[in-house]
């Protein structure tokens, strides 16, 4: 990448050549300007070729680490130790949140060891006469129906119909979580999935009866902005930022685009050509992955700036849509580190599978064994998959140069061809 004029000034600021140098007589601050100090031939040539360097180790780094991920090279270890079952669970910036079987909800950095966290009580265990068997199947634990977070904003949904938001405060070496509201998403449904932009001031919730509700916070107050209502139970919601869209899949196997601030429809709604329901979704380089119920999983190319299916991808899917040999059963969660070409997915017969995606006919690559069917959610960062699934902890699999010298938390989570 050729060096700027700009990206020099600011290399030259890092190294002081620009920096605010204080007067003692009269305590204001003067800068140094470049026509007072003539940068030698000789330090320029130097400073490009010490930044070049740096960009070739940067590229070098993400590189090895993409070759990590495809390969398996990889450290597992305990994230978290939780006093409950952990049902929900949603990771940020080196933070993971998660909900429990008893309704509760905490928050903890994810270090090189295991964590606790405090729990602070958001939602009911169980509501009498709930049928939960569209988002559980039948094992029904409990709790924390839904979660996300973004940065120290924590969301999270319950069997009341509610949403509770809260802020993660740093307290001493760790975090608390503080109230901040309760939104209403369907009193007397089940809040099913819920999705926060990355500012921390939109989100939108779904519920089993097939409502979707849209808020924003302005001036620090959470407000309902728009609803939708759908016949089928809405069973997951995720949001597109780049192009302004929540995408919500139903037990009917039908996905719609709304769009964010306003919760209109921004395209026709499509169902994929296995005719199961839709679990969980995911955009990653371009496409829609849609998880399905019956542990199948679809990609769909995506047109570059409005929601909608690419023109050439109208027609029912091929083999080359379909990412196979499919899960055994419904595929509760996917992710996708940035590094691109890589999705991962997570069943609810506790099997997790990395995938080649960028490849034409996409391929599983390797998969995770020895978690559960609590297993709900899994999230990926540069160099890291997390994931609930394993009783009363949270799982980090660590693809950092690192990886083989640290000792895998449980021998039954072997990788596997």
């Amino acid at each position: 990448m050729p060096l700027t004029y700009k990206s020099l000034l600011l290399a030259l600021a890092a190294t002081h050549a620009l920096v605010p140098r204080a007067n003692p007589k009269n305590s204001r601050l003067q800068r140094t300007r470049l026509h007072e100090k003539p940068i030698d031939s000789d330090e320029m040539a130097s400073l490009y070729q010490e930044l070049r360097a740096r960009q070739s180790d940067v590229e070098a780094d993400r590189a090895q680490t993409l070759e990590r991920w495809r390969t398996g090279g990889c450290s597992s270890t305990v994230a978290v130790a939780a006093s409950d079952w952990v049902r929900r669970m949603a990771f940020d910036g080196g933070t993971v949140a998660f909900g429990t079987a008893s309704g509760g909800v905490g928050c903890c950095r994810v270090g090189q060891g295991p964590s606790r966290a405090d729990v602070v009580k958001a939602h009911p265990r169980a509501v009498e006469g709930q049928d939960l068997s569209k988002l559980h199947g039948a094992y029904d634990g409990g709790g924390v129906t839904a979660i996300d977070m973004a940065g120290r904003v924590v969301v999270s949904g319950g069997r009341g119909g509610q949403v509770q938001v809260h802020q993660a405060i740093p307290k001493g070496d760790s975090l608390t979580l503080e109230a901040v509201t309760t939104l209403d998403v369907s009193v007397g449904s089940t809040v099913s999935s819920v999705a926060v932009a990355d500012d921390g001031k939109t989100l939108v919730a779904c519920a089993l009866d097939g409502s979707i509700q849209g808020f924003a916070c302005v001036d620090e107050e959470w407000k309902a902005t728009w609803s939708s209502k759908n016949d089928a139970a809405a069973l997951t919601v995720i949001l597109d930022e780049e192009r302004d869209a929540c995408v919500v899949g139903f037990s009917d196997g039908e996905v719609y685009a709304l769009d964010v601030n306003s919760g209109e429809e921004l395209c026709e709604p499509f169902t994929t050509a296995t005719g199961a329901g839709c679990r969980s979704l995911l955009v990653s380089d371009g496409h829609l992955f849609v998880g399905g119920a019956d542990g199948s999983v679809v990609r769909r190319k995506l047109c570059v700036d409005t929601f909608a299916i690419h023109p050439s991808q109208l027609i029912l899917e091929t083999k080359a849509d379909r990412l196979l040999p499919p899960h055994g059963d419904a595929v509760v969660a996917m992710c996708a580190p940035p590094c691109g070409g890589i999705v991962c997915t997570a069943s609810r017969d506790g099997s997790i599978r990395v995938w080649d995606s960028a490849a034409r006919e996409p391929r599983a690559l390797y998969g995770f064994q020895g978690f559960k069917v609590w297993i709900g959610s899994l999230c990926a960062s540069a160099d890291t998959l997390i994931s609930d699934g394993s009783d009363n902890a949270i799982i980090q699999h660590t693809f950092d140069r690192d990886a083989e010298a640290r000792a895998p938390v449980d021998p039954s989570l072997e990788r596997r061809g």
